[in-house]
């Protein structure tokens, strides 16, 4: 396969995709740009106030200088920490019900407005560019490349639940999970809110937050500490019962055991589950200490590609025994972007199997496990090649082995037709391994694999392995 074939195939999904969003809108009765001008006020008033949030993210001493309607906060609560730590998650629990409960009343033209935005994010940077076309916003930074990335905040901060519960400064002992509700954005004021677990959790069925069967929901900027308790998740989102869509972690911090692997995992998207989450984004979160660090995908064999448009941007990972970032089970149409892998027990980014994902600007080091590596491609979870995957740009020091493509599992192939390009490699015992001939079509191409014990190895069948600097 040459580049000219990838990016044939890579174009021919994005077409699919194309058509895919076209059908979509025509359900909503959107054929052409005239149809839109109905919801366009609606649309472009959802449009400013994901503006004044992004605003008072960044400077939050503004906030007071807009109301909650400017912000589409349609119900809103605050929670306080007793003085003897009584708050629990029943309390929590009952504001996020009474919250939710006006927050998802809404009228025909604001669904149509969401659903609308909804789908323009599901078919990514081609749907952005829609929704700013028909909204006649101008259209800088246009760039051809499908990995551009600039625009992923910008795409998350148009998830506007309506209601927002927030906790205060304290911590926050919890025995039983907090239950998120869709259309709620679940906050704390930064580090200095803790949600602590104690004995009371142990048990390994159980995530602090637990979002299940939830649409429209943001956890940001709180701690959690589950030093030593095996609950599954600091943070999990789950479908079972339907599809669902837009879901986001921001700016959490969740604190693990070092050496041992609790929890299971930090952050988890449709672990469990078995019905399709779409648009899931997770950014700016440091996690230290467990066993996953970021895991998307159900962790079935069964229930592949449940996992769709996956943004996972600008977090600091570190974890013990398994991946800090897992994409697993067909996760599809992924960006993982500018995150910082600390080390790991396995590989620092792994995708098992993942197909049109992106991988870029990340950096990886001191994963050095056997066998092991910073950014793997393999078949194993799903027991399907991952294929048409985009690596690029990422920089990889200290590793076992720095990107490497592999058959794990049972399927015929482990990575085929993926692209490995710009990567500055270094300080690993194989620089760019292919492993063995059941991996095919993969392109290494202009990557720095200088100062590693070997630069390249390629036993695979038809790569191609040009101009890298060895």
């Amino acid at each position: 396969m040459g580049l000219k074939e990838f990016w044939r195939k890579w174009y021919k999904e994005e077409q699919r995709r194309d058509r895919k969003l076209i059908r979509a809108l025509q359900s909503l009765g959107i054929y052409e740009q005239n149809d839109f001008e109905s919801i366009r006020d609606e649309v472009d008033k959802i449009v400013k106030q994901s503006e004044i949030a992004r605003t008072i993210r960044a400077n939050p001493e503004i906030a007071e200088s807009y109301t909650k309607r400017d912000q589409g906060i349609k119900s809103s609560a605050v929670i306080e920490q007793w003085y003897d730590h009584g708050t629990s998650q029943d309390d929590i629990n009952k504001a996020i019900e009474r919250v939710a409960r006006r927050a998802n009343k809404s009228s025909r033209k604001e669904r149509l407005a969401r659903k609308f935005i909804t789908h323009c994010i599901s078919r990514g940077y081609y749907g952005y560019l829609l929704l700013r076309k028909w909204l006649g916003c101008p259209l800088e930074h246009i760039v051809l490349r499908p990995w551009y990335a600039d625009y992923l905040p910008h795409v998350a901060e148009l998830i506007n639940p309506g209601g927002e519960v927030t906790l205060l400064e304290g911590t926050y002992k919890i025995t039983d999970p907090v239950n998120l509700v869709s259309n709620i954005s679940f906050r704390g004021v930064g580090a200095a809110t803790v949600l602590e677990l104690n004995a009371a959790f142990y048990t390994a069925d159980k995530a602090v937050v637990e979002g299940l069967n939830v649409s429209n929901c943001i956890v940001r900027d709180m701690s959690f500490d589950v030093s030593g308790y095996d609950s599954v998740a600091a943070i999990r989102y789950k479908a079972t019962t339907g599809p669902q869509e837009n879901v986001a972690v921001s700016r959490c911090r969740i604190i693990g055991t070092n050496t041992e692997k609790y929890p299971n995992v930090a952050i988890a998207v449709n672990l469990g589950g078995s019905e399709e989450i779409s648009n899931i984004f997770v950014d700016h979160c440091i996690i230290d200490g467990g066993n996953y660090g970021i895991y998307i995908g159900t962790g079935d064999d069964t229930q592949l590609e449940k996992t769709i448009n996956a943004h996972v941007e600008s977090n600091i990972i570190k974890t013990y025994i398994t991946n800090p970032i897992a994409l697993y089970y067909g996760t599809k149409h992924a960006y993982v972007i500018g995150n910082n892998i600390l080390g790991g027990g396995h590989g620092g980014i792994a995708l098992s199997y993942a197909t049109f994902t992106s991988v870029v600007g990340n950096s990886v080091r001191n994963i050095t496990t056997s066998d092991e590596g910073g950014i793997e491609i393999e078949d194993k979870h799903g027991n399907s090649p991952s294929h048409h995957n985009l690596v690029v740009g990422n920089t990889v020091t200290s590793c076992n082995w720095g990107i490497y493509i592999r058959k794990e599992g049972t399927a015929a192939q482990g990575g085929n037709d993926n692209v490995i390009v710009g990567n500055t490699v270094q300080g690993c015992s194989i620089g760019i391994y292919i492993e063995t001939a059941d991996n095919n079509d993969n392109l290494i191409v202009a990557n720095n694999a200088r100062d590693n014990t070997t630069p390249i190895t390629d036993n695979g069948t038809g790569t191609l392995v040009a101009n890298n600097k060895t």
